[in-house]
């Protein structure tokens, strides 16, 4: 090479090395005009460096939302703290897919946490929604061990729970009958439930199907029992009940 070309050859370096500085402190500039504190402006300035394009204020709002809704969503923490509470392997192997997804970046800068318009927990097995309620939970046969967490009495617009056919442990919450107020049909049974039952039939006025056969509850069946109004099964067979029979039982006339 001739001394020119040597010449040239550096001056483009120094060019180069000139331009990466300027889009480095572009890119802490921007930094600090976006970064709310969790680090999202710092992850914006980024893309913007290694892929050379523009996200608007109303994508960094849309991610920052994303987080903000995910955190307080309390119908998936009601599920995930009923997932938490279970134990043994089969367990972790029948609800395997119950996981937060993280957001993904699309082509187009989009922030997304599924393929989907729903949220994440209304993919997991055994749940059905509408729109972003649960309405369903149907997870018998699944080889769940444990006691049944309270909270998902959180579960608020339920309308169907089936946990029946597993090793599920402990007493039935009794916010589970005091909360789920749309509740229509509940079936625990074949379990290894104990305790006292406790029913409340104010709540339970759209009850209609409540079965709780083969367990192990005990004590007297609650009076209340008997003023469900919409009730057409009961089955409490195989279990530990003593005392009278309810006579307010004979008033249900769907049964």
């Amino acid at each position: 090479l001739t001394s020119n070309n040597l010449s040239n050859h550096s001056n483009y370096t120094c060019r180069i090395i000139a331009m990466l500085l300027i889009l480095i402190s572009n890119a802490a500039t921007k930094d600090n005009d976006y970064d709310d504190g969790g680090g999202y402006g710092r992850n914006v300035s980024m893309i913007q460096l290694v892929h050379g394009g523009q996200i608007s204020d109303a994508t960094m709002r849309k991610q920052q939302s994303w987080a903000q809704d995910d955190g307080g969503d309390a119908e998936k923490k009601a599920l995930l703290a009923f997932k938490s509470s279970l134990k043994g392997l089969s367990s972790e192997i029948a609800l395997r897919n119950w996981v937060e997804v993280a957001p993904v970046m699309d082509n187009a800068h989009n922030m997304s946490s599924n393929t989907t318009t729903n949220p994440v927990y209304c993919e997991w097995d055994g749940i059905l929604c509408q729109g972003s309620n649960v309405v369903s939970l149907q997870l018998q046969g699944m080889g769940l061990m444990g006691p049944i967490s309270p909270h998902l009495a959180n579960l608020t617009h339920l309308k169907v729970l089936n946990l029946s056919s597993n090793a599920l442990n402990g007493p039935i919450p009794t916010s589970i009958f005091t909360n789920l107020i749309h509740l229509e049909s509940l079936d625990l049974s074949q379990n290894m439930l104990s305790g006292l039952l406790s029913i409340d039939s104010e709540n339970l006025s759209h009850l209609q199907h409540l079965n709780l056969a083969s367990n192990s509850l005990s004590g007297p069946l609650p009076p209340r029992i008997g003023s469900l109004p919409n009730l057409q099964t009961l089955d409490l067979n195989t279990n530990g009940f003593a005392g009278p029979i309810p006579s307010r039982i004979g008033d249900l006339g769907s049964l």
